[in-house]
């Protein structure tokens, strides 16, 4: 039996656990691989990559094909966290600050969105997803935050003042479907 190709295997890593160690023998070619698939391999520190998407490579939804949606309450929990969690939107999101479960309790609260529902969504599906990182008390944007390719990013720096955060004077959420302005180039 043949032994494994270790930077499939590399990159299957990569994919099914959002970040991984990639041993110097197999970081040269799962790039090549990956720039092949429409991929790249990211560095995020401390020894981690993710396996995120090229720029014009991210698979567009339409009918032909299925993709998960986050719920609208989830949807409105994580612009709390990129809020709370990315304060200036000309660093990267990830890794960024940390907050904590009360703070997002008290933005979710201050842009009436259910409270329990919203503490569901981020233990639930935003960590499930990687886009959050829970440890105890403590909330930071997760892995699959540094996997947005850069157009992606671009589209959520410009919606960045609008994230709801914690205060009377909180803007509204942005509208999870909305179609970010194209007049910047």
């Amino acid at each position: 039996m043949a032994a494994p190709d270790e930077t499939a295997v590399a990159l299957a890593r990569l994919r099914a656990h959002r970040t991984g160690e990639v041993s110097d023998a197999a970081r040269a070619a799962a790039r090549r691989r990956a720039d092949r698939l429409g991929r790249r391999l990211l560095d995020v520190g401390g020894g981690a990559t993710v396996l995120a998407w090229a720029d014009g490579a991210v698979p567009e939804a339409d009918d032909s094909w299925s993709t998960h949606r986050l719920a609208p309450v989830a949807v409105r929990t994580l612009a709390v966290c990129l809020a709370l969690c990315w304060p200036d939107p000309t660093d990267d999101p990830y890794p960024a600050a940390t907050t904590s479960r009360q703070e997002v309790v008290a933005a979710l609260a201050a842009n009436d969105v259910d409270t329990r529902h919203g503490l569901g969504a981020l233990s639930g599906e935003l960590a499930v997803a990687g886009l959050v990182a829970l440890d105890g008390d403590t909330v930071r944007l997760g892995p699959a935050v540094a996997s947005w390719s850069p157009s992606q990013l671009l589209a959520v720096r410009r919606l960045h003042s609008r994230l709801p955060r914690p205060g009377a004077d909180a803007p509204s959420t942005p509208d999870p479907h909305a179609r970010p302005d194209h007049d910047e180039r």
